[in-house]
């Protein structure tokens, strides 16, 4: 007698027989509309989506601002000169309104005529093959002062600290007299900032210096931060200060004071391993548009030296520093730029012992060291 089971199989086979088509069945590939690859399954498919062709971040660039999370604008024209990345919606508020959408391309004329505001910004990348979704929330700050206070804040601060010995109560008096608004008071407070931070390097305790010395990179750096968003020539002299304190030398330095653009390009010279900075041509200082910023005494010792140069003071002299500045501290920043014009002064008058003593002191330094080197294997095969 046969069997349940047997009878089963027999009638599996048989259906197997006229329908062999069933037995093999697969399931149609779905193909991904980004590239070439297909899947068999809509959740390999999407797994792929995720991992091959992630969904991009919406960005905002506003001038030479490029980010995700806060702006702060301080310029008109950079708002001219935005736009928006990877996004498909744009939501707006400003100073805590209900938020409205706008057009990514239409982002920068809103911000302009809301004038100086506080503004969110979400920004949203859909894609509609996958659902997926991408966000960004930004922060934008639109503070831009108006020219004529800061031109009476440029007018104070020539009146009361572009001085022989600016003094911390000189500092107040100057945030004292300029004028209360809001939107310019970054700029006057970096302003400040700069002259405080010179007071601190020289550790002037008649002048009002209480702070240690290496606090003087802080106020400088704070100073800067603020100072490269405005364009006034006296901005970009004491921004052309703080850089060549700080060892940031550009060629194109954008100031109107002579000795500081003839520093930066002899500095910046040296980024050439092989370079030999030659002798660089007497300044005028009278020649400057805006009057020289206060600058402390081991940065007018190196500027005049640069005015000299190749005739550096003390070039045969083995002691740190120049002739002068006995006594008076001197940052690491200042050292190297000291030893690199010693260098550079010995190299080119052929003052073999002198140029090794200060390539040897330099031939780590980040700007000079690669120079440095590349003259210590010159005279070692001399």
């Amino acid at each position: 007698m046969p069997t349940v089971g047997w009878i089963q199989q027999t009638a599996w086979d048989r259906y197997s027989d006229a329908f062999p088509f069933q037995h093999d069945w697969k399931p149609e590939p779905i193909r991904c509309p980004l590239c070439n690859r297909s899947f068999l399954e809509r959740a390999a498919l999407s797994t792929h989506l995720g991992v091959d062709h992630p969904l991009k971040l919406p960005m905002l660039r506003i001038g030479g601002q490029v980010g995700f999370s806060a702006f702060l604008v301080r310029e008109e024209t950079a708002l001219n000169d935005s736009e928006v990345f990877s996004a498909t919606e744009c939501r707006l508020s400003t100073n805590g309104g209900a938020g409205i959408v706008v057009a990514p391309n239409q982002l920068a004329q809103r911000l302009l005529a809301a004038g100086n505001a506080h503004h969110r910004v979400l920004l949203r990348n859909d894609r509609e093959i996958d659902g997926r979704k991408a966000e960004t929330e930004l922060e934008i700050r639109v503070a831009i002062p108006d020219p004529k206070v800061l031109e009476q804040i440029d007018a104070a601060f020539l009146k009361g600290l572009a001085v022989e010995h600016p003094t911390i109560a000189d500092v107040d008096h100057f945030l004292q007299a300029v004028p209360h608004d809001p939107v310019a008071s970054d700029y006057s407070g970096a302003l400040a900032d700069y002259v405080v931070g010179i007071i601190i390097k020289e550790q002037d305790r008649a002048a009002g210096a209480v702070a240690s010395f290496d606090v003087f990179k802080d106020k400088l750096g704070s100073a800067r931060r603020v100072l490269t968003d405005f364009k006034s020539p006296l901005s970009q002299a004491v921004l052309a200060a703080i850089d060549i304190n700080l060892n940031h030398f550009n060629p194109a330095a954008q100031t109107t004071v002579a000795p500081l653009q003839a520093a930066h390009r002899f500095f910046a010279s040296f980024s050439v391993s092989d370079a030999k900075p030659e002798a660089v041509a007497q300044v005028d200082t009278k020649q400057a548009v805006v009057p020289a910023c206060p600058i402390d005494k081991v940065t007018n010792a190196i500027l005049e030296a640069l005015a000299e140069f190749p005739r550096v003071p003390g070039l045969d002299r083995s002691e740190a520093g120049l002739p002068g500045l006995e006594g008076v501290p001197i940052s690491e920043y200042d050292l190297a730029k000291i030893n690199a014009l010693k260098a550079g002064a010995a190299v080119l008058l052929g003052k073999k012992d002198s140029a090794l003593h200060d390539l040897r002191l330099i031939q780590h330094d980040y700007h000079f060291g690669g120079w440095a080197n590349t003259q210590l294997e010159n005279l070692s095969q001399s």
